[in-house]
């Protein structure tokens, strides 16, 4: 029942999304997966995910319910939502505020219910930046304890590939089984890890690397690292690999595990694939950028298009909403206020396909749709 109140969320989440011109994205998996999970036999689990996210230009909201079948009556399931809120990039040094709650049970045991918030500073820009940030929860399963992290992150991104390395150290208490029962003792630890993500038209890789450093309450070093692929064959199907190891999670519940997944994606909203052709519609299509003011920018789109075309852009920097541009000779603009820096965006003529424009590198953005990345003086 749960499950199906955490999906039925999603679906109401995604549709309002939608009804404010927000990007939206609704994906289906189905597959199966080899399991080696500590205190649970290993297994071959057929698995079902669902994840639903939506976009906008101050805000993001991204979620997820899995469900792993370990045995003939034994479920692992697990659900997962976040929020987050930015400032306005002319509102002085930016910043956002990130909040998630997350609920997981291990083969029909009871439940692991934790939330968490952080506030972060932002540095830098889309294409290079960094963040520090501080923040705090609570979580429940064998009683409820309090948690307390401080994290940093540094980004890279490039027209086809993201680098992102994150630190982080945690302070909290968990469960220890002793001979009056268990107890909550005190646990912390820190957390360094690298990942690379490539999307390319309808090919994405990606790969996490990552060591834990036991601090009071931990005895040992660990690793973890996961290797994943999708091949998008149609605009609304993919195939998705990965393996990997991760460690235990004393704050979700999740226990140690090594895995090995195959499954078929599919999603509601078109993503480019393997059998596409590139730019067939809005082939010749520029888009170029001038500075008009401190913080004004024109957008001048031209190409080969009749004089009676009607071309629109959606980009973060229109809140994904889709915006008219005016005709002034043979092109068509339209200003805006735009931080300098990289951004994304899309174009449509008269009513067709969002498109990224022809001069732009192309890329597979945080949802699954194509867009452009245009970089803003």
């Amino acid at each position: 029942m749960r499950r199906a109140r955490l999906i039925a969320s999603i679906a109401f989440l995604t549709l309002a999304a939608g009804s404010l011109h927000a990007q939206w994205q609704v994906t289906a998996d189905a597959g199966a997966a080899r399991l080696r999970q500590s205190g649970i036999p290993e297994t071959t689990a057929p698995t079902l995910g669902v994840n639903a996210g939506t976009s906008g230009a101050r805000w993001d909201f991204a979620s997820s319910a899995l469900a792993a079948r370990t045995s003939v009556d034994r479920w692992t399931a697990q659900g997962v939502a976040t929020g987050t809120v930015r400032s306005d990039p002319y509102a002085g040094r930016p910043w956002d505020v990130t909040g998630y709650v997350s609920s997981f049970s291990a083969s029909n045991e009871r439940s692991t219910v934790a939330g968490e918030a952080m506030a972060q500073a932002l540095f830098g820009s889309r294409a290079l930046g960094a963040s520090v940030g501080v923040g705090g929860g609570l979580y429940a399963h064998d009683g409820a304890a309090s948690l307390g992290r401080v994290q940093a992150d540094l980004w890279r991104s490039t027209s086809a590939d993201r680098f992102l390395v994150d630190a982080s150290a945690v302070a909290t208490k968990a469960a220890v089984f002793t001979a009056r029962g268990n107890e909550l003792r005190p646990l912390s630890y820190a957390d360094l890890s690298a990942t690379w993500r490539r999307e390319y038209a309808g090919l994405s890789f990606g790969a996490t690397a990552g060591v834990r450093a036991g601090m009071q309450g931990a005895t040992r070093s660990d690793e973890w690292a996961s290797v994943d692929a999708t091949a998008w064959f149609s605009s609304r199907a993919a195939i998705v690999a990965s393996v990997g190891r991760t460690l235990e999670d004393a704050v979700r519940g999740v226990p140690r595990t090594r895995y090995l997944s195959l499954a078929i994606r599919l999603t509601a909203q078109p993503h480019a694939h393997l059998g596409a052709t590139p730019h067939h519609e809005n082939a010749g299509v520029r888009v170029n950028v001038e500075a008009t003011a401190v913080d004004r920018r024109r957008f001048v789109v031209a190409g080969t298009l009749p004089a009676t075309s009607r071309v629109e852009i959606m980009a973060d920097f229109t809140d994904w909403a889709p915006v008219m541009l005016n005709q002034v000779g043979a092109v068509w603009v339209v200003e805006r206020s735009v931080s300098p820096g990289l951004h994304r965006m899309a174009i449509r003529i008269d009513g067709g396909e969002w498109q990224a424009p022809a001069n732009l590198p192309r890329v597979t953005d945080d949802l699954g749709g194509v867009v452009g990345l245009i970089t803003v003086p």
